[in-house]
């Protein structure tokens, strides 16, 4: 799966549940790069298909509304969920999901975040420790890449 596919999968999935007012995080960037920037929150089952598969597409959806975030990589395998992540920088007036974003994409350059907000209808997307967009579910930008 190229890594365009990838980010189109993982945003409607992020819309998806955006609508439902869940909150969730999602991390793409390359599988190697994760090593040693997140702890299990709880015992991960692999998880083996095609991201973009219905029946994938619906486990991810359920295991993304837990506790941690979702580590994905930028090839669509599914290294993580329920992961606590170590590299965290407080943006000011956000909670924790918004400092894991800004961390890991501060610490992994080539990463991308995808934050889903379970206050508001809302996403946003972080690249290199910056929020770089910022929609309501019902949008849909050109590309994330």
């Amino acid at each position: 799966m190229n890594k365009k596919r990838v980010y189109e999968a993982t945003l409607k999935i992020a819309k998806k549940i955006s609508r439902t007012r869940d909150g969730s995080l999602f991390v793409i960037g390359p599988a190697s790069k994760f090593r040693r920037t997140y702890d299990l929150l709880y015992p991960n089952l692999k998880i083996r298909g095609d991201l973009l598969k219905h029946d994938v597409l619906a486990v991810i959806e359920k295991l993304a509304t837990l506790d941690g975030a979702i580590l994905i990589s930028d090839q669509g395998k599914i290294i993580a969920y329920g992961a606590k992540l170590k590299k965290s920088i407080t943006l000011p007036g956000y909670g924790t999901k918004h400092a894991a974003a800004v961390g890991i994409t501060t610490y992994i350059k080539d990463s991308t975040a995808i934050l889903v907000s379970e206050e508001i209808d809302w996403i946003k997307v972080f690249q290199k420790g910056k929020i770089i967009l910022e929609m309501d579910s019902q949008e849909n930008p050109k590309s994330i890449e």
